[in-house]
């Protein structure tokens, strides 16, 4: 069997991005034994679509989507010929979503369905979307979106709580196959530790560079004065460059460990800490292995709140603002660590079987659905207007 993989970022500067794609391969070679894996890279530039409106894009797409047209001029402008040999040829397309889908660009829109939309439409091709946080904020793209989830994906894996719950309100069919980084073993236990003596460890949150720079340094600096030591794992630029700019407030009071470092690394130095303070989800997921409590604040999207319901955690994520005092979080965190830690044991060691098992090859959709081993009973916050900041274009500086 030939299996392409659409949109693999396995090859990224970025932990959480590895750590999905070689969980997905590990998936895969486990439960298709002998099966021939071809990836085709997320592509973010487009210079022969530049100019060309963003409607018209969309309307292109649609009119394959519903049989008017055959064009093939969009999928040539995103991939290779020799891409698109083997999407044609492949027996299985897997659309890895990750976190990208916000609709809010063609980038971060459109773009993701153009080869699933091609290879069911026009290649006649079985695609599966797996290993996604579904979400739109444009409301234009947003039905468009849906229907493509209703009629092009013949099977739709989601990868953490909030998403199922987002598609089924929108009648698509949906499973919940936990995030393919729990099943990455390189972030696994290790023997040495990344930091030494007691610390907090900290990480930024996708897009944090839309908000002001002195909300990211009013948390370092809560944590150093309850810790006295903050490790910062900065897994993109964007994390980078803030953990720099907290560095030279902080001093030797603050460690980084940069993306160029292995995600062992930053996997230990989240395991070693007292407690993890994140908007990441990749590496809350990474806390979560390592039986780590942590602290999550909203991303640009709904997954960390899928991903503290699907792990039972009770504790939602809060919304980051420069005012954001921490305080009663880390007494909460403190007071409960017993029964965080065991929460976090229980729902880890039940994704782990649940992926052992669950072979979506020879089982029906209903059979791969994971179920949350607990419940959390705190409401789930959302903020629209976050949502479009953390979205929205880079603050002139």
């Amino acid at each position: 069997m030939k299996i392409a993989i659409t949109n693999y970022t396995g090859d990224r500067q970025n932990w959480g991005c590895q750590s999905t794609s070689r969980g997905l391969e590990r998936f895969l070679t486990k439960h298709a034994p002998g099966a021939e894996i071809t990836t085709l890279p997320l592509r973010s530039k487009f210079p022969d679509l530049k100019g060309i409106p963003r409607a018209e894009l969309r309307q292109e797409l649609d009119d394959i989507l519903h049989g008017r047209s055959q064009s093939l001029r969009i999928a040539r402008a995103i991939y290779t010929e020799e891409e698109l040999h083997e999407l044609e040829h492949a027996d299985l397309v897997l659309f890895q979503g990750e976190g990208t889908m916000v609709g809010t660009t063609f980038y971060n829109g459109e773009n993701l369905l153009v080869a699933p939309i091609v290879c069911t439409k026009l290649f006649e091709k079985p695609v599966w979307s797996i290993n996604q946080t579904v979400f739109s904020i444009e409301p234009t793209f947003t039905g468009f979106m849906a229907e493509v989830y209703r009629t092009v994906f013949e099977r739709n894996f989601v990868r953490e709580a909030a998403s199922r719950s987002y598609l089924q309100e929108m009648g698509v069919e949906c499973s919940l196959v936990p995030d393919m980084a729990f099943y990455d073993d390189l972030a696994s236990d290790g023997t040495q530790s990344a930091a030494s003596g007691t610390y907090a460890a900290l990480s930024g949150m996708a897009r944090i560079e839309r908000l002001p720079e002195a909300t990211f340094l009013n948390i370092a600096g809560q944590l150093i004065d309850r810790y006295s030591r903050v490790v910062i794992v900065a897994s993109t630029n964007m994390d980078t460059e803030m953990a720099a700019r907290a560095k030279a407030r902080f001093g030797d009071q603050l460690e980084i460990i940069g993306a160029d470092q292995p995600r062992q690394r930053a996997y230990e130095a989240i395991r070693d800490a007292e407690v993890f303070v994140s908007g990441r989800y990749h590496m809350n997921i990474f806390a979560a292995k390592a039986v780590t409590p942590f602290l999550s604040f909203l991303s640009n999207t709904h997954k960390n709140h899928g991903l503290n319901q699907m792990l039972g955690y009770p504790l939602s994520p809060k919304l980051l603002d420069e005012n954001y005092d921490l305080r009663a979080d880390l007494d909460w965190i403190e007071a409960h660590r017993d029964e965080l830690v065991g929460t976090l044991v229980k729902s880890r060691d039940a994704i782990s079987r649940f992926l052992d098992s669950a072979n979506i090859f020879e089982a029906s959709s209903a059979d791969v659905d994971f179920r949350p081993t607990g419940s959390v009973d705190e409401p789930v916050v959302e903020d629209a207007d976050y949502f479009r900041v953390l979205n929205g274009p880079k603050p002139v500086a």
